[in-house]
């Protein structure tokens, strides 16, 4: 092999490992950049529980999941979500399901941490809704969300959006009833009161009785 064959047989040696080196990391990050994830949050909500601003539906993370009140929210395991991409209908407000080979549907439970996760979603929109097992009391309205999605001012678009549905759950508690207030019905049999003051009395009446008997008698003598 002549000194101008090796030379050509480096370049080409040469130009696979800058491929190697520069090439591939390209592609895994064009990949990467375009692979989304949504994560939902459920939380233990009834009706009495108020939350703080940083419940915002703005698709960013919640770093401290407490009330109002600052009491630790309890999660909620066992949650279905169904997640499926759509497309806005041209000239409306709808959305439609996205057919062919670019259809999604997907459904998702939250587990034991109250957390429903996933990944490698394509860029569009998507549609999430709530589905109730029983343990709610009625369910988030259905979520039209973008990925990414757009932030504010001059901020980066979320490439993962986190969600936290706000529905009730149903009370365990027992309905309280008030107190039932027991009628008293006046006594209309035995003895009313005390009878030891009817005696001194009883003895009045049986003396002046007998004080007009005798009387009448002496009366009925003398005739």
């Amino acid at each position: 092999m002549n000194q101008r064959s090796e030379t050509v047989v480096k370049g080409v040696f040469l130009a696979f490992l800058v491929f190697l080196l520069v090439g591939a990391p390209l592609v895994v990050s064009a990949e990467t950049a375009d692979s989304y994830a949504l994560s939902i949050q459920k939380y233990k909500l009834d009706a009495s529980t108020s939350l703080p601003k940083e419940f915002l539906q703005d698709g960013t993370k919640v770093e401290h999941a407490v009330d109002a009140d600052g009491k630790k929210l309890v999660a909620l395991p066992g949650i279905q979500y169904e997640v499926t991409r759509v497309t806005p209908i041209s000239g409306g407000t709808d959305y439609q399901l996205v057919e062919g080979a670019a259809a999604f549907s997907t459904t998702i439970v939250t587990d034991q941490t109250g957390l429903a996760r996933i990944d490698g979603l394509a860029q569009g929109m998507y549609r999430v809704i709530e589905k109730n097992n029983g343990q709610l009391k009625n369910v988030m309205e259905p979520v039209i969300l973008e990925l990414p999605l757009p932030q504010a001012g001059d901020k980066p678009a979320l490439s993962e959006v986190y969600l936290y549905p706000k529905s009730s759950v149903v009370s365990s508690k027992a309905p309280t009833e008030k107190p039932k207030t027991v009628e008293r019905l006046p006594q209309t049999s035995g003895n009313i009161g005390n009878y030891r003051p009817f005696i001194p009395l009883s003895l009045v009446i049986l003396i002046m009785g007998s004080l007009g008997f005798l009387s009448m008698c002496q009366r009925n003598t003398r005739n």
